[in-house]
């Protein structure tokens, strides 16, 4: 109480009593204080008083998994995040795989949720769940997770959008493959034309 007294009211910023107050919450298990403390302190990493791989080291020794989420997070250790999330709170993993802004990295992040989630199981309803979810991930992106099985069942609207993007595109690229095609002979055509091009000169000229 007497160090919390003196960060919250005194604006005490001295990083070893930050860390100190950290050390108290994780020895004895104050799960709650520590994540409002750790929120209160925000994610913006130089503004925060505390140091955070400390933080985490105690987090892991104590096993406070939520706080260790967070933390990871602060680092941009994103995957440890997620694979750490997915062993006790799958919202808590989602969550995380969405807050990066990198697309690529959040769709590499949401995969391992889907593979965690359904591999070796039919686990067809969980996978649309996760497609509604996330809008990087496609059907075909899942599929390799799912056993070998006859019917397709739930998937089968999905796998047929899925088809009717995919055609869409190609539609898109054949046309602007005739338009490129288009343009090229033009530029032929008017080659042609410049090397056919000629002046007459008078000698007086």
């Amino acid at each position: 109480k007497y160090l919390e007294y003196a960060i919250h009211s005194l604006s005490i910023k001295d990083l070893s009593i930050h860390n100190y107050l950290i050390q108290l919450y994780a020895k004895y298990k104050e799960k709650a204080k520590l994540m409002n403390y750790l929120e209160t302190q925000g994610k913006e990493v130089s503004m925060i008083h505390y140091d955070i791989h400390y933080a985490l080291r105690l987090c892991k020794e104590f096993e406070i998994k939520e706080a260790c989420v967070f933390l990871y997070c602060l680092l941009e250790f994103w995957q440890q995040a997620v694979e750490l999330a997915l062993t006790f709170d799958l919202q808590l993993a989602q969550q995380t795989a969405s807050q990066t802004t990198d697309e690529e990295l959040s769709r590499k992040l949401w995969l391992i949720i889907a593979e965690h989630e359904i591999a070796g199981k039919e686990k067809i309803q969980e996978a649309m769940e996760l497609l509604k979810q996330c809008d990087l991930l496609k059907i075909e992106d899942l599929l390799p997770f799912f056993p070998d099985f006859q019917k397709i069942g739930h998937i089968k609207e999905a796998i047929c959008d899925s088809l009717k993007e995919y055609n869409r595109k190609i539609q898109e690229q054949k046309r602007e493959m005739e338009e490129c095609a288009e343009a090229a002979e033009n530029v032929r055509k008017a080659i042609q034309t410049f090397r056919n091009r000629s002046v007459t000169i008078n000698s007086q000229d």
